[in-house]
């Protein structure tokens, strides 16, 4: 038999991606984008802590008995990357056993003896709110690359959605959702016009121009093109 090719990272986020679109269970979904994960950033385990109403981090999902075993330390102890990457809302990582050990001293004998040499854990964020982490280990002491960690922050928005949007919308609430959209690409349009007019842009370098000011406002393109109709139609 021939050995099953090795998918690419866009292949596995293309095939995380695609289960939200579908009607799912949780675990199932959850069991997955850990999979695909594992693939895409080479990590050799993966785990999900959840914080409950109580405040309580819980174990929701894990692909090895070892990471499900150092998950659960964790949250007994209140120590370790995912405890420190809910609580700072901020990923966080170390490599190789000295840092492991001056970090976490408690945690790192479990990790080096399941022969985990490096750890990044990514907090699972929602609107400000961190309702969880994503665990990966590593088998080496290595620093992960630019696209790695990119990759870690994507598939722990994943596992957010998954986790927030378990319910399917209704008809309406759907339609509304469409309506808001097309509402907002209205308002884009229209701000379009007003920075093609004020500064003889085409309509590619408008919406560049849009974006730009959004960006460095701090605000939403719809929150921006809302202020430029606002002031073109106040004058």
């Amino acid at each position: 038999m021939r050995p099953t090719p090795r998918r690419s990272p866009a292949q596995e986020l293309a095939a995380a991606t695609s289960a939200l679109v579908r009607p799912y269970d949780i675990t199932d979904i959850l069991a997955g984008m850990l999979s695909h994960c594992l693939t895409a950033t080479g990590a050799e385990a993966a785990a999900v802590l959840v914080v409950q109403g109580s405040g309580q981090l819980e174990l929701l999902s894990s692909n090895t008995h070892a990471a499900s075993g150092i998950e659960i330390h964790q949250s007994q102890t209140q120590e370790g990357p995912c405890v420190d990457c809910i609580r700072a809302q901020a990923p966080v990582a170390a490599h190789g056993e000295v840092e492991l050990a001056a970090r976490w001293p408690e945690l790192a004998p479990a990790m080096t003896a399941a022969g985990y040499q490096g750890v990044h854990a990514q907090p699972m964020l929602w609107h400000g709110r961190a309702l969880g982490g994503v665990n990966l280990f590593f088998d080496h002491a290595q620093a992960l690359s630019d696209d790695a960690r990119a990759l870690a922050q994507v598939f722990g928005d994943i596992a957010t959605l998954a986790l927030v949007q378990t319910q399917q919308p209704s008809d309406r609430e759907l339609n509304a959702h469409i309506t808001q959209a097309l509402e907002a690409r209205t308002l884009v349009e229209h701000a379009k016009g007003v920075l093609m007019h004020a500064k003889a842009l085409d309509p590619g370098g408008a919406y560049t121009a849009l974006t730009a000011q959004a960006r460095e406002q701090g605000l939403t393109v719809t929150e921006m093109a809302r202020n430029l109709v606002w002031r073109a139609h106040s004058r």
